[in-house]
């Protein structure tokens, strides 16, 4: 009975560790080489879901994307259609795009001023708001008159 519970836990603990193993080397495949922000952008007149690198620069992703996919490491995927649909695919395979993006921008060197045609620099695009059209919208604000004077400093009081 004892050589049974031994064996059992030495080949409990063999795949937790091939387990773990595995999961080292799958997280390995989504580090990402530089930090991102994504946001909606006006470039050439049209919205465009962009990434900001560097704080400098804006990456189209739907033009960044098509330029990974020319290489035949990379499957194609369909991009979303505008920031709702990034944050709702994000967690299912948005993000490894995403990363996959970053990392190939910065490993051709094809982030800045000499960077991708698809790479732009801030002063040059017209930041949107994220989302364009919610389908809700919270505001926080004093919706009473006599709690106005409740809050606030004083130059924000009723009198």
């Amino acid at each position: 009975m004892h050589v049974e519970v031994t064996l059992m836990r030495k080949s409990l603990l063999l795949t937790l560790g091939v387990a773990l193993g595995l999961s080292t080397v799958g997280s390995a495949q989504t580090e990402i080489a530089e930090p991102f922000k994504v946001g909606t952008f006006e470039i050439d007149g049209a919205p465009e879901i962009g990434m900001v690198l560097r704080d400098q620069y804006i990456v189209e992703i739907d033009a960044a994307n098509a330029a990974l996919q020319a290489t035949s490491a990379y499957p194609a995927i369909p991009l979303p259609a505008d920031m709702l649909e990034l944050i709702a695919r994000y967690d299912y395979g948005m993000k490894k795009r995403l990363y996959e993006i970053v990392n190939h921008l910065a490993a051709n060197d094809l982030i800045g001023d000499d960077g991708a045609s698809y790479v732009h620099r801030v002063d040059d695009v017209r930041t949107l708001p994220p989302i364009m059209y919610p389908g809700k919208i919270l505001n926080a604000a004093v919706n009473f008159y006599s709690h106005v004077n409740e809050t606030g400093s004083a130059e924000e009081r009723v009198e």
